[in-house]
């Protein structure tokens, strides 16, 4: 029986151990979803000869080791590799790159690091996609990888202490020392920076539950008083107050790669309460600072026609800029006049 199956959803359950072996015998299976459990262990090498597999959803669980290069052969994957928030570890395998262009990966909230390689469909991912990896470096990141080299010596001569005795000195010892040490403080200003910034949102969102009448860019300016330029990392403002809507929600959601055009791509976004979305993500050519970038959206969302999609929300941050409409399923404009292409 399980040689037919080709939906398997156990998300939104208590499962624990390991995924059972026997799913690799499900060998016409197109979409597996195992999401928010507590499954743990390494990911079984046999899913990767899955090869009908369309969607595969492994989000919210325990899953630690390195994530197999042969995750590539999944050459039908038309949708959603969904790795985030496990205990995955090591670099990101360049074969990665090698899947469909169109499949949306999303490797967030893991232990991962080492540059993030620059091919094939990795290059289209935004930084949303790898959000939560201290050690990852590399474009879309905006951090660079010079470092990496001493980041690997360290962890050697933390890894292999018999091996380096043999070898210290004085002088290496009080390097070590110190690099410990810088590390530590290091981790003490940044466990400071995060705990005043995490309070700044909690009050920020707490305003905006009594204040709902004031006008919603005033409202979510939680940052402003650090630079009037950029008022924050990121900008989340509604412009439709009845919609339900804030980053965390989008970010949770799962995206799926409609188009591509000069301007930036758009994704099909549904929502856990199973709204649907659409979200543009605008190019590196968008660069422009808040005011400018609020004046000209906030202008275009006061547009009400019934020939013109109703601006919902937009966010800004220096690194990505995000609209968000309203899905309308009936197609583009080019498939109304010319009709769709086969191929």
């Amino acid at each position: 029986m399980l040689s037919y199956l080709q939906t398997l959803d156990l998300s939104r359950n208590s499962f624990n151990d390991s995924i059972p072996l026997s799913i690799v015998r499900c060998r016409r299976l197109k979409s597996l979803i195992l999401a928010q459990n507590h499954f743990s262990g390494s990911l079984p090498g046999g899913i990767t000869s899955l090869a009908n597999l369309q969607k595969l959803k492994i989000s919210f669980n325990k899953l630690s080791g390195s994530i197999p290069k042969g995750i590539s052969n999944l050459w039908n994957l038309s949708s959603t590799l969904d790795m985030s928030h496990n205990l995955f570890n090591g670099t990101i395998p360049a074969s990665l790159g090698n899947l469909p262009e169109r499949v949306y990966i999303d490797l967030s909230y893991n232990n991962l690091s080492g540059p993030i390689p620059q091919v094939g469909s990795l290059i289209n991912q935004g930084p949303t996609a790898f959000v939560g990896n201290l050690f990852l470096c590399g474009p879309p990141m905006k951090i660079s990888c010079s470092f990496s080299t001493e980041d690997s010596n360290f962890q050697s001569l933390f890894h292999n202490p018999l091996h380096n005795s043999s070898r210290s000195s004085n002088s290496s010892t009080c390097a070590v020392f110190f690099v410990i040490a810088g590390i530590i403080l290091g981790i003490c200003l940044s466990g400071l920076l995060f705990s005043k910034w995490y309070k700044k949102i909690c009050a920020c969102k707490l305003s905006q539950h009594f204040k709902q009448k004031l006008i919603p860019t005033k409202d979510l300016l939680c940052f402003a008083k650090y630079s009037s330029e950029y008022p924050g990392h990121y900008q989340f403002v509604k412009l439709a107050m009845h919609v339900n809507l804030d980053l965390d929600k989008l970010l949770k959601a799962s995206a799926f790669l409609l188009g591509k055009s000069r301007t930036g791509i758009v994704y099909k976004v549904v929502l856990e309460d199973g709204r649907t979305l659409a979200v543009r993500r605008l190019g590196d050519e968008g660069s422009q600072r808040f005011k400018e970038f609020q004046t000209e959206i906030e202008a275009i969302g006061k547009m009400k026609h019934p020939n013109i999609t109703t601006l919902l929300a937009y966010c800004w941050s220096i690194d990505e800029k995000l609209l968000v409409y309203d899905y309308i399923p009936n197609g583009d404009l080019a498939t109304a006049i010319h009709g769709k292409l086969l191929i």
